[in-house]
């Protein structure tokens, strides 16, 4: 195995998490890379753990159809056993205070109470680390004036938000994703999770019934997020709520301008510079 490492902006974070996940890293992370005159880090570090079958030479050729040619790109051999070893010694549950535990396949999860979801880390994008799955969970567990009845979970990626979803009460679980790997991952999770398949339905984009869902989430980018808010406007219920994310905060003014015209603005949550916003149709 080996590890590839290098410093992106803090904003290509969920870029670089599905693209190399889609070349068959098995394991992402990412650290805060600070220099002396930020208060805040701008730019993270990035590491990607690739099997010894992918070669280095291809997968710095993918990455330079979207990255600067000066980016510096380091290579470290590691060996598969230590690796894997310090890999499941290091990995932890993530605990969070509004009563959802994340656990590693296999570890016994802490006796904390509340919901728990398992769910091996570095295996893809969205395994709760992230901010914007951070604050789509909290959001999710926080809804108190809803029906718990259908959910859209729009680029699912691990399932995350769908199978958590379902474990606090949603009847019904729509997961969709453009990449066949997110899917079979998210499906894959699903049944480590024991959730019938009827419970939580999985597939590629389709189209909707008016009036659907009782709530859309979609924790995607500020591009995709604009073209489909008409498509959020047919599909919600008058009762329903939508909640985006994958948005930087200097990106809400554009979202807000979009959006206002179908809905209102009911609720705005942040975290370092990643932020989420819920809404309601007019």
């Amino acid at each position: 195995m080996w590890k590839l490492s290098l410093r992106i902006k803090r904003d290509q974070a969920n870029i670089f998490d599905y693209f190399l996940t889609s070349i068959n890293a098995e394991s992402i992370s990412f650290k805060p890379f600070y220099v002396a005159e930020e208060s805040v880090s701008k730019t993270i570090l990035l590491s990607a753990i690739f099997p010894e079958s992918k070669s280095f030479s291809e997968v710095v050729s993918a990455l330079r159809l979207f990255v600067p040619d000066n980016l510096i790109i380091i290579y470290n051999k590691l060996e598969d056993l230590d690796w894997h070893l310090k890999w499941k010694n290091e990995a932890k549950p993530i605990i969070f205070d509004f009563g959802l535990t994340i656990c590693p396949t296999w570890l016994k999860p802490p006796s904390s109470g509340g919901v728990v979801v398992k769910l091996d880390p570095g295996q893809a994008f969205g395994t709760g680390s992230h901010e914007t799955t951070r604050l789509c969970l909290a959001n999710i567990f926080n809804f108190k004036k809803i029906k718990k009845g259908v959910m859209l979970d729009l680029g699912c990626g691990t399932g995350i938000l769908g199978i958590a979803a379902h474990l606090v009460g949603f009847d019904e679980v729509y997961a969709i994703d453009t990449d066949p790997l997110a899917l079979e991952i998210a499906g894959n999770n699903a049944s480590t999770n024991k959730i019938p398949a009827k419970k939580i339905r999985i597939s590629s984009p389709r189209e909707f019934e008016c009036w659907f869902f009782d709530l859309i989430v979609a924790n995607i980018s500020l591009n995709p997020l604009v073209e489909l808010m008409p498509k959020f406007k047919k599909w919600i219920k008058p009762s329903g709520f939508v909640l985006v994310s994958g948005i930087l905060e200097s990106q809400v003014y554009t979202l807000v301008k979009c959006y206002e015209s179908g809905f209102e603005l009911v609720e705005k949550s942040r975290i370092n510079q990643w932020t989420s916003t819920i809404w309601v149709p007019k």
